[in-house]
C-alpha cells in the first residue's frame, strides 16, 4: 500500500537511516536477523499423509485419520514484555489453574490483551532500531494446552505445525524444547517424535508480539500477535514422501501436455529401502485413472541421484505424456487429483498423498501475458486476510464468500497482499478459478529499501521467497511469484529472484520495488532485469501507456495497485480499463483493495460500528482510517464501487449497429468460454416498465469472436414524455460452481430513438391563488395548499398541501458535500475550496421581486451574490394554484473571477421526515456519480432514506443518484412531493442527517437523525475520483469536475396524493399568459 505523504519521524528516519550499523542482538532469537528458526523443518507442498486411495482421492486434509487438530481453548497468560511472562511455565508440573483461556487461533488483542495497532508506513513501535525491539513494550503470550496422540500413530513419524505465529515463538512439549520460529504468514513444522509419550501431553508455547522479524513485516494493515491459523498435528511413515514439486508443460499447439514430477523422499532411523518403491496416478474429476499404469520409481533410484559438478540434473524424475488433457484457466479451472503410493519391499502401501494440479501454460511473450496461448487479463484485486470479528484469523467461509463473489463481480485475479494465506485459499483458488500472484510476507515500509542492501538481512530475505515457493509450488492458480511489498531494492531482492527463477520456470517474477530511481532526470530508466514484468502502483495513465510502449524494454506493465478504493472512491475506473485494453503490454491491475478492514466493536450503549486505527487504544501510532479502502464492506456486503467493477470487467460487449431496429453486435471476450453457454434477454422498457420482452438462446459466438444479431423488436407507439430503452443481458443457462442459474454476467443499455418532444401542461383556472405578505415572508395559497418565502433571505421556508407540511425549510442555493476521504486526503477541499463551503450562508440577498401572471401563477425572482460577489446567482420560481412550483436556477461568474471548482452545483432543502420512501427514474439501483455510473442502469427504482443510507465507516458524501427524470418523496400513504427535471436530468440524494452531521462524523455512531430530510436536487456534482487518496491524483479527472462557470437548469415540484407513478409528469407551462 503506497502512501506519499510521510509523516515527519519518517523522513528523520529516512535520513538517519544510511548511519545504521547492524545492532548485536543481546542473546535474544528475536532480535538477530541471522536466526530465523531452530529446529524447524524444510518447507514443503501443502499435504497430509492418508491411509487410503479413497481418502487421498478426496483430498479433505482435516478429515485424514493421519491428521489432529490442537486447535480449541488453550490456556493463556499475558504480559507486556518477555521478563514478566510465567517462568518455567513449559514444564509439566507448572500449574496453570489461575490462567484464562483463549481460543487459538486468535490474534489475543481481540480477547482484550493489549492494544490492536492500524498503522499504514509506521512501524508500531519506537525506537526503530533493527533488529532491536523495544524492551520496555514487547507483549509476550505463554500458552498451554494438552493433547494425546491416537493409538495407530505408533511407530509412526509426528510432526507439529503451526499454520501462522505473529511475530516470534518458542514452542515446547513435555518440557522439551523443541524449537523457534518467525514469518507470521507461513507454517513451521517440527518433528516431535522424540519427545511424546503415551497418554497426556504438553504443549507450550511462547509468543513474542515483537521481533526482528516485524522489520520484515510492515505491511498496511491491523498489527496482531498470537497463534492465528491451525495447529495440528500429523502422522508419517518413517519412510515417507516428504515433499514433491509437480510442473506441466504443454506442447507448441497448446495441446497434449507433460506432466513432470519431482518427489522427495525422508528416511528415519537409518531404515532400509531396498525393494521400496514410489508410484504415482493421475486421476480424472470423475475419479477414472488417467494413466494406463502407475509411474513407478525406486526410493534408491529418487535418493540417490547424482548431481554433477556441472549444471543441474534433469526436472522430471517422473515424466509421462497426457494426450489433451482438460486445460485449468480462470474460466475453465479443470482439475485433476495426483495420487502417490508409497510401497515397501512386501508391496504393502506405506502412505498415500495427493495433490490436485491444473494442465496450464504461463508465458509472457512481448509484454503480453498467455494461459494456455490465449492472451489474458487480469481483472484484479488485492486482498487482505481480514475477519471483522476475529482479524487475522479467516476461516473457510469466508474464503469462499469472498472468492464467490469475486468471481461473480467477473473479478479474476487476485494479489496476495502483502503476505502469502492460508494453504486452503490456494485450493480454493485452484477449484473456482482465480489467477493469483502469491506475495511473499515481506514490506520494510518505513525503512525503504535499507534492510535489502545489508547482507546480514541476506538469508531472512531469501528464505520468505524460498519457503512461500515450496509450499505453494503446485497450486495451477499461482500464476506470479512477488518479492513483497514496498521494501526498496537491492542485492537481497536480487538473491530471492534468482533463486525462484532457477527453481521454477513455469511462473514469473513480480516486485513493483524493483525500479532504477531516476538519478539522471530521464522518464522511464530501465527496471532491474531480476523481474519479469515492469511493475507499478498509482502511476497515471498516460505515463503507464508510455512505459508500454517502450521500444527498448518489452517487459509486460501492470499496475499491481490502482484505483485506490478509500471510502466513497473508484471513479474513473473505465479510464485504466480503455487504456489496458488498446495496449497489449499493459496485461491488467489490482483494485487497491478488496475489504474494508474495519473491526466490529461497540459503544458503551450497545450500538454497534466498524473500528479503524485510533479505536482501538493505538494513540500513539497510528493512520485514522486508512484501512478503509475495500469495495466490499467488512462484512463482505458489495459497496457500491464493486457494481461498477462488474460492468467495467465484464467478459461480453454489446455496440449499436441499427439500435432503432434492433440490430447489435455482440462481441465475446472471454478467452475459454463460447457464449453458447449463456441466454441472452433482451427487454424494451417504457419509462423503465418493459413492454417488450425475448431471449435468444443459440448464442454460438466462440471465445474472442463477434457476431452481429437482429433481436425481434418491435417499435412502439411513442408517448409523450416517455423514454425508450432496450436492455440485453447475459445470463447463466445453467448453474455454475460460483453462481446459480440465471446469474448475469454481462449487460448493455441502449437509449432508442423512438422519444416524443417533453410537452408541457397548462395549468387549470378553476384555483385563485391568494397572497399574503408580512414583513418576513410572503405566502401564495389556496384551500389546498401553501408555500411561503423569506423575502429577507430568498428561502422557500415551507410548503404545505392539504394540511400535511411537505418542505420545512431551508430551500437555499447549494454548493458543499460532505467530504469525501479522496476530497480530505489528497484533494485537500475543505482548504482549497472552502469558498463553496461557506458560500450559501455566506449568500448576499440583492433582490426579492414578486410578479403576478394572472390568477392561477405568480412569479418571485430572486437575485443572490455568492462567493465574495464574484457570482450572481438567480433563482425564479413560477408558483401555480395547484401547488405546482417550477424552479430556474442560473448564475453568471464575474470574469478573472478565479474560482476554484465547485464540489456540486444546486439546492438543498429540509423535507418533513414522513417522505421516507424515495422513488426515482434514472440510474440505479445503487449510489452513482459522474464518473462512476456505468454499472448503473437507468430504470424505475425504490428505496427508504432512512433505512437503506449508504453509510460508509468514516461518514462523508453518499447516496447519490446521476440521470434522474423524476423522482418522487412520499410517506406511508404515498403522499408527499414529485419533482422533476425539466430540459435537464438531476444529480439527486436524500439523507436522514445534516450536510454538517455527515461532514464532521467520525464514525456512523456520530450520525444523528434529523427532524426532516435533506434534499439536494443539484444540476450536478463532482465525481469521487480515487486515481490515489494522497495527492491531487484523488480528485475526479477533469472532464468530471465542477467549473466555475456560468449554469443554469429547471425543475418542478408539485404534491402528491398516490406515489404509484410510472411515468414523467409533464412540466407547467412557465409562460402561461391570463
Amino acid at each position: 500500500m503506497y502512501f506519499s505523504g510521510l509523516f515527519s519521524s519518517i523522513g528523520i528516519f529516512f535520513l538517519t537511516c544510511p548511519t545504521f550499523g547492524f545492532q548485536q542482538p543481546q542473546n535474544n532469537h528475536y532480535e538477530d536477523p541471522t536466526i530465523t528458526s531452530i529446529n524447524r523443518l524444510p518447507s514443503r507442498a501443502t499435504s497430509i499423509s492418508y491411509e487410503s486411495e479413497g481418502a487421498a482421492l478426496e483430498a479433505i486434509r482435516k478429515e485424514s485419520k493421519r491428521y489432529k487438530s490442537l486447535n480449541g481453548n488453550w490456556k493463556f497468560s499475558w504480559a507486556p514484555i518477555p521478563e514478566e511472562a510465567p517462568n518455567n511455565f513449559f514444564k509439566e508440573d507448572y500449574t496453570d489453574a489461575d490462567w484464562n483461556e483463549i481460543p487459538v487461533p486468535s490474534n489475543w488483542e481481540l480477547h482484550g490483551y493489549g492494544t490492536a495497532i492500524y498503522t499504514n508506513v509506521r512501524y508500531p513501535f519506537v525506537p526503530v532500531n533493527p533488529p532491536l525491539v523495544p524492551d520496555d513494550d514487547n507483549p509476550t503470550g505463554s500458552y498451554r494446552t494438552t493433547f494425546e496422540v491416537p493409538e495407530d500413530w505408533k511407530n509412526m513419524q509426528i510432526t507439529l505445525q503451526f499454520g501462522g505465529v505473529s511475530s516470534a515463538f518458542h514452542v515446547w512439549v513435555n518440557g522439551n524444547h523443541i524449537g523457534y520460529g518467525q514469518d507470521s504468514m507461513l507454517p513451521s513444522e517440527y518433528d516431535i517424535t522424540p519427545y511424546l509419550k503415551e497418554g497426556e501431553n504438553l504443549l507450550a508455547v511462547q509468543v513474542y508480539r515483537w521481533s526482528d522479524g516485524v522489520y520484515l513485516e510492515d505491511q498496511d494493515h491491523w498489527r496482531l500477535s498470537g497463534i492465528q491459523r491451525d495447529v495440528f498435528i500429523t502422522a508419517s511413515p518413517k519412510v515417507q514422501l516428504y515433499d514433491f514439486f509437480v510442473k506441466t508443460d504443454l506442447d507448441e499447439t497448446y495441446r497434449d501436455a507433460t506432466l513432470q514430477i519431482r518427489p522427495k523422499i525422508k528416511i528415519h532411523n537409518n531404515q532400509d529401502i531396498e525393494g521400496w518403491q514410489l508410484e504415482a496416478q493421475l486421476f480424472d474429476d470423475e475419479a477414472n485413472p488417467v494413466l494406463s499404469q502407475n509411474l513407478t520409481k525406486s526410493l534408491k533410484e529418487i535418493t540417490r541421484e547424482y548431481y554433477n559438478q556441472r549444471g543441474k540434473p534433469k526436472f522430471g524424475l517422473f515424466e509421462v505424456e497426457i494426450p489433451n488433457p482438460k486445460k485449468w484457466s480462470s474460466e475453465r479451472p479443470n482439475l485433476y487429483t495426483l495420487v502417490f503410493y508409497l510401497k515397501d519391499r512386501e508391496g504393502s502401501i506405506k502412505e498415500y498423498r495427493s495433490t490436485k494440479i491444473g494442465f496450464r501454460e504461463v508465458e509472457l511473450k512481448d509484454g503480453e501475458l498467455f494461459v494456455n496461448g490465449v492472451s489474458v487479463l487480469l481483472y484484479g484485486v488485492n486482498r487482505h486476510d481480514h475477519d471483522t470479528v476475529n482479524g487475522k484469523v479467516i476461516d473457510e467461509d469466508l474464503m469462499l464468500k469472498d472468492i464467490l463473489t469475486m468471481k461473480r463481480f467477473n473479478i479474476n485475479a487476485v494479489r496476495t497482499s502483502h503476505y502469502p494465506n492460508d494453504p486452503r485459499w490456494y485450493e480454493l483458488c485452484d477449484e473456482y478459478g482465480i489467477y493469483v500472484m502469491d506475495e511473499a510476507n515481506l514490506e520494510t515500509h518505513q525503512l525503504g529499501g535499507f534492510l535489502s542492501n545489508q547482507s546480514e538481512w541476506g538469508s531472512a530475505f531469501l528464505e520468505r521467497a524460498t519457503r512461500m515457493v515450496e509450499r505453494d509450488k503446485n497450486h495451477p492458480s499461482i500464476i506470479f511469484w512477488s518479492l513483497g511489498n514496498e521494501s526498496g531494492s537491492g542485492p537481497n531482492h536480487q538473491a530471492m529472484a534468482g533463486w525462484i527463477k532457477n527453481y521454477d520456470n513455469t511462473r514469473f517474477v513480480h516486485y513493483e520495488g524493483a525500479q532504477t530511481l531516476n538519478h539522471a532526470g530521464k522518464e522511464f530508466l530501465k527496471d532491474p532485469d531480476y523481474v519479469d514484468m515492469m511493475s507499478r502502483m498509482y502511476m497515471p495513465i498516460d505515463p503507464m501507456v508510455e512505459m508500454a510502449n517502450l521500444q527498448e524494454d518489452h517487459r509486460a506493465v501492470i499496475w499491481c495497485e490502482y484505483a485506490h478504493s478509500m471510502g466513497n472512491s473508484t471513479g474513473n475506473l473505465f479510464k485504466f480499463w480503455d487504456a489496458i485494453r488498446a495496449n497489449k503490454r499493459m496485461i491488467g491491475g489490482y483494485i487497491w483493495d478488496w475489504v474494508d478492514q474495519g473491526l466490529l466493536q461497540k459503544t458503551k450503549d450497545g450500538t454497534p460500528y466498524y473500528a479503524y486505527g485510533g479505536d482501538m487504544g493505538d494513540t500513539k501510532i497510528n493512520d485514522k482510517n486508512f484501512c478503509l479502502n475495500g469495495i466490499v464492506n467488512p462484512d463482505r456486503t458489495p459497496q457500491p464501487a464493486l457494481w461498477e467493477c462488474k460492468k467495467i470487467f465484464q467478459p461480453i460487449e454489446v455496440t449499436d449497429i441499427n439500435i432503432g431496429e434492433g440490430i447489435i453486435q455482440i462481441h465475446n471476450h472471454h478467452n475459454f468460454t463460447n457464449l453458447n453457454a449463456f441466454e441472452l434477454i433482451w427487454e424494451v422498457q417504457e419509462d423503465g416498465v418493459t413492454i417488450q420482452s425475448g431471449k435468444v438462446d443459440d448464442l454460438n459466438i466462440k471465445p474472442k469472436n463477434t457476431r452481429e444479431i437482429k433481436l425481434p423488436i418491435s417499435k412502439p407507439e411513442p408517448k409523450a414524455n416517455v423514454e425508450y430503452f432496450l436492455k440485453v443481458s447475459f445470463t447463466l443457462k445453467g448453474a455454475a460452481p460460483w453462481a446459480s442459474k440465471g446469474h448475469e454476467v454481462a449487460w448493455e443499455q441502449f437509449k432508442l430513438p423512438y422519444e416524443i418532444e417533453l410537452q408541457n401542461r397548462a395549468i387549470e383556472k378553476t384555483t385563485t391563488l391568494h397572497v399574503n405578505e408580512t414583513d418576513t415572508n410572503i405566502t401564495l395559497s389556496t384551500d389546498a395548499f401553501s408555500v411561503s418565502l423569506n423575502q429577507n433571505t430568498g428561502e422557500l421556508v415551507s410548503y404545505t398541501y392539504k394540511g400535511s407540511v411537505l418542505i420545512i425549510g431551508g430551500m437555499i442555493p447549494h454548493f458543499w458535500r460532505p467530504t469525501t476521504d479522496n476530497d480530505r486526503g489528497g484533494g485537500r477541499t475543505p482548504e482549497k475550496l472552502s469558498i463553496w463551503k461557506k458560500a450559501s450562508e455566506a449568500r448576499e440577498l440583492i433582490s426579492f421581486r414578486t410578479k403576478k401572471i394572472d390568477d392561477r401563477h405568480y412569479s418571485i425572482s430572486i437575485s443572490y451574490q455568492i462567493a465574495a460577489s464574484k457570482m450572481k446567482l438567480d433563482l425564479e420560481y413560477n408558483i401555480f394554484s395547484d401547488g405546482t412550483i417550477s424552479i430556474e436556477n442560473s448564475c453568471k461568474v464575474k470574469k478573472d473571477a478565479n474560482l476554484p471548482m465547485l464540489p456540486k452545483y444546486g439546492m438543498q432543502v429540509q423535507v418533513t421526515k414522513d417522505l421516507d420512501r424515495f422513488q426515482w427514474y434514472g440510474k440505479g439501483p445503487h449510489e452513482n456519480y459522474n464518473d462512476r455510473n456505468l454499472g448503473a442502469a437507468v430504470g424505475h427504482y425504490s428505496k427508504s432514506v432512512s433505512k437503506d443510507y449508504e453509510s460508509y465507516i468514516r461518514p462523508q458524501e453518499s447516496g447519490n443518484k446521476t440521470d434522474v427524470r423524476w423522482f418522487t418523496l412520499s410517506n406511508n400513504k404515498g403522499k408527499g412531493l414529485y419533482i422533476g427535471g425539466i430540459e435537464t436530468n438531476l444529480s439527486v440524494s436524500a439523507w436522514p442527517y445534516s450536510t454538517k452531521n455527515i461532514d464532521e462524523a467520525l464514525h456512523t455512531y456520530d450520525l444523528k437523525p434529523e427532524d426532516y430530510i435533506t434534499l439536494n436536487i443539484d444540476l450536478m456534482q463532482m465525481g469521487v475520483g480515487g486515481d490515489d487518496s494522497w495527492s491531487m491524483n484523488a480528485l475526479p479527472h477533469e472532464e468530471f469536475r465542477v467549473p466555475a462557470k456560468d449554469y443554469s437548469y429547471r425543475y418542478f415540484i408539485q404534491p402528491i396524493e398516490d406515489d404509484s407513478i410510472k411515468s414523467r409528469v409533464s412540466p407547467p407551462n412557465d409562460s402561461q399568459q391570463p
